[in-house]
C-alpha cells in the first residue's frame, strides 16, 4: 500500500492511499517522496513501514488522559509494526509528543533499519505551552505573558530565571520529553521530543537520531527549553552469534 497524497498529508484520509482505504495490521506501507501527518494518534498496527526518500511521517501523539509526568507511557501512542520499520536515505520519521501533557509516540517493531542519510528528528517536539482562553485545565501550571499559556511539563520556567521545579522528570533514565522555555511577549519554545524504539530483533543504526530542544527568539534572551530523550532496544545477541564459529575462549588469571 503506498500514500499518494492525492487529496492532502492527512494518513486518516482514505483518498491519500493507494489502494484507497485506511491501512490495516496486514499491510505493508511505503511512504516516498510525500509529507505525511497523523494527528492525535492513539494506536496504529501495520505489517511492515517503510519511510522512503523525500518523505517525513510526522505521527503526533494524542493527549494524554494522566498528565502526571511519571505516568507518560500510560497514554503512549503505540505504533507496532510486526516486521521492519526501515527509514531510508533522504526520509524522516518525526515522533511528536502531546504540546500539553507530553505523552510519547512509542514504536514496536519487529527490526528497525535506519539507512545513513535518514532520520529520525524529534527536535522541538516535547513539552510546550498552550495558549488558552477561560480557565486552565486542573493541576496544569500557567503563566500569562502576551497571553495566557499553560503546560503539565514537570520543569517548565514560569518567569525569567526560574523553572518551576527539576528540569527533567530522572535524572538516569532519559524517557521523558524536554520542558519548555519561558514565554516572553507571547513567544516560547519547545523542549525536545522523545525518540522511543523497541525492536524485538535486529536494530541497526547508520542514520541520524535527534531529539534537541527548539528555542524561540523573541525569548532565547531569557531561558532556553530542555533537551528530550532517546530510548532505543533491540535483541541482545554477541557479535558472534551470527557467525557458524564462536570465537575462542580465553582463560584469565
Amino acid at each position: 500500500k503506498r500514500f499518494t497524497g492525492a487529496n492532502g498529508s492527512d494518513w486518516y484520509d482514505p483518498a491519500n492511499w493507494e489502494p484507497a482505504g485506511l491501512p490495516d495490521a496486514n499491510c505493508d506501507l511505503t511512504v516516498e517522496g510525500v509529507a505525511v501527518t497523523m494527528t492525535n494518534a492513539t494506536s496504529v498496527s501495520l505489517a511492515k513501514l517503510t519511510v522512503g526518500a523525500g518523505a517525513t511521517l510526522r505521527i503526533v501523539a494524542a493527549p494524554s488522559k494522566v498528565t502526571a509526568a511519571a505516568c507518560l507511557y500510560t497514554n503512549a501512542a503505540i505504533v507496532a509494526v510486526s516486521g521492519m520499520l526501515k527509514v531510508e536515505a533522504g526520509g524522516t520519521l518525526v515522533p511528536e509528543c502531546d504540546i500539553a501533557t507530553g505523552a510519547p509516540v512509542v514504536f514496536k517493531v519487529g527490526s528497525f533499519i535506519l539507512e545513513k542519510g535518514g532520520k529520525v528528528d524529534a527536535t522541538g517536539k516535547g513539552y510546550g505551552w498552550t495558549q488558552y482562553t477561560g480557565t486552565a485545565p486542573e493541576g496544569a501550571k500557567t503563566v500569562s505573558k502576551g497571553g495566557n499559556f499553560y503546560t503539565f511539563a514537570p520543569g517548565a520556567a514560569l518567569t525569567y530565571g526560574s523553572a518551576s521545579s527539576n528540569t527533567y522528570i530522572d535524572r538516569y533514565a532519559p524517557f521523558a520529553p524536554g520542558s519548555p522555555q519561558h514565554v516572553q511577549d507571547g513567544a516560547t519554545g519547545r523542549g525536545g521530543g522523545v525518540v522511543c524504539i523497541h525492536a524485538a530483533t535486529v536494530m541497526m543504526l547508520s542514520g541520524e537520531v535527534r531529539a534537541t530542544a527548539s528555542d524561540n527568539a523573541g525569548a532565547a534572551a531569557f531561558s532556553s527549553s530542555t533537551g528530550g530523550g532517546v530510548w532505543l532496544s533491540g535483541a541482545a545477541k554477541p557479535l558472534w552469534a551470527m557467525s557458524t564459529t564462536a570465537p575462542k575462549r580465553t582463560t584469565c588469571s
